[in-house]
């Protein structure tokens, strides 16, 4: 009997490349101090780059006043609560 061979498909090249090489990442090196372990965190929130304690001041106290309707008067209520808020959340600096 004759045996029927079953053409051969060409092989793809078995030629393997080498991974390509990455440059290596640069990454910021963290300035903190270690914390101690079991220390408790700071329920304080951290301001954004560049506002500073004033500038978020300035900020709520102005949300407060919309807030208000925009009415004449209390903008000194509005400046110590804001300053209150503000404080208490960043914390005092």
């Amino acid at each position: 009997m004759p045996t029927s061979k079953k053409p051969s498909k060409p092989r793809a090249s078995a030629k393997k490349t080498a991974p390509k090489k990455t440059a290596a990442k640069k990454t910021a090196i963290d300035k903190t101090p270690a914390k101690k372990p079991g220390a408790k965190k700071s329920r304080r929130g951290r301001l954004p780059d560049g506002i500073s304690m004033d500038e978020m001041t300035r900020i709520r106290a102005y949300e407060l006043w919309e807030e208000r309707g925009g009415a004449n008067g209390g903008e000194e209520d509005d400046w110590m609560r804001a300053e209150t808020e503000v404080r208490a959340r960043y914390g005092a600096s």
